[in-house]
């Protein structure tokens, strides 16, 4: 893995290894309440919610060379550290810190099968490798997102960013999605709780394609908020990986709305009949379910001043030792 890349991997049925190599994970320190009284944590994944990403100007039955861009938005749920959990967000505990994941970037299609089964690309030439384009961030929030409503994701709510960066263009950006367009393969958008959108789509039932998929790219890390994230810099790297990616919504509320920049809120619209159409996926945009995980690699670390003082007195001990020692010659 080269240092000073952010990794994201975004999924469904497909597992992440048949999306990219797997790689190893980094410890980082973490600190949720961005220096207050929760001391920082240890951890190496940062888990987002089901949430939702929309995919602008790319469906089912894209042609190779179209070229669209794919919003994400999500709220942050735990952070573990080797598979167990460390910690939970708000999610309902008021006083609780919440953060939320927003992220655009521009992809193209190389590749239709002629049935729905698209593979994604840069939307660079070759010429030009190693550009870079869209964004990423993490904010700190005073509330969670509302995933049906679209809104808090960003700053509209008073979001901070702790964490930013951008899209690489380069050959670890690949993405696939299956589709199935079969004549009434059609499924209800909305099967996550109730239906918010029955006749939200000229007066009727807003449908859907059912499919699943995966995608990766490294994204550059831009900034850091070391009140947040102590032992990371600028040029650190760290994995950002979705597990699925799907349709039709069964864990999350289709989103009303999305931000076209990860900064500007809910100037892109979501779900219904203005921006899927009547059918999510063969109109000119489409509304994924999509739930991730971010995970560090390459840290460049800062030692924490416990982690000096336990150095230092094992240099003292070590040295005390070999004094001892050359004594007894």
């Amino acid at each position: 893995m080269r240092k000073g890349v952010l990794v994201l991997l975004a999924g469904a049925a497909l597992a992440v290894a048949s999306v990219a190599p797997a790689w190893a994970t980094d410890v980082i320190i973490f600190d949720p309440d961005g220096g207050g009284p929760i001391a920082g944590q240890h951890i190496d994944t940062l888990d987002p919610a089901p949430g939702n990403a929309l995919s602008i100007g790319i469906n089912g039955s894209s042609p190779v060379g179209t070229v669209g861009t794919l919003l994400f938005q999500a709220n942050l749920g735990n952070a573990t550290l080797s598979g167990n959990p460390a910690f939970s967000f708000n999610f309902g505990s008021p006083g609780a810190p919440a953060f939320t994941v927003a992220a655009t970037f521009t992809e193209v299609v190389t590749k239709n099968d002629g049935s729905g089964g698209l593979t994604f690309g840069p939307p660079v030439p070759p010429s030009a490798p190693g550009s870079l384009q869209g964004n990423f961030v993490i904010y700190a929030q005073p509330t969670n997102g509302s995933n049906l409503a679209g809104v808090c994701f960003v700053q509209s709510c008073g979001g901070i960013p702790v964490l930013t960066g951008q899209a690489i263009n380069n050959t670890d950006f690949f993405g696939t999605f299956a589709a199935n367009l079969a004549p009434g393969a059609t499924q209800t958008l909305d099967q996550s709780g109730a239906n918010n959108y029955a006749t939200a789509c000229g007066g009727a039932n807003c449908l859907t394609v059912s499919g699943n998929g995966g995608f990766a790219v490294d994204v550059l890390v831009t900034g850091v908020n070391a009140a947040f994230f102590p032992n990371l810099v600028v040029g650190t790297s760290l994995v950002f990986a979705t597990t699925q990616q799907a349709l039709p919504f069964r864990q999350a509320d289709p989103a009303a709305c999305f931000s076209s920049n990860a900064v500007t809120s809910c100037n892109v619209a979501g779900a219904g009949s203005a921006a899927v159409g009547l059918v999510n996926g063969t109109n000119q945009n489409t509304l994924l379910q999509s739930d991730a995980s971010l995970s560090f690699q390459g840290i460049t670390a800062i030692p924490e001043p416990a982690s000096l003082t336990l150095l230092g007195l094992g240099l003292a001990g070590s040295a005390a030792a070999r004094r001892r020692k050359n004594a007894k010659k």
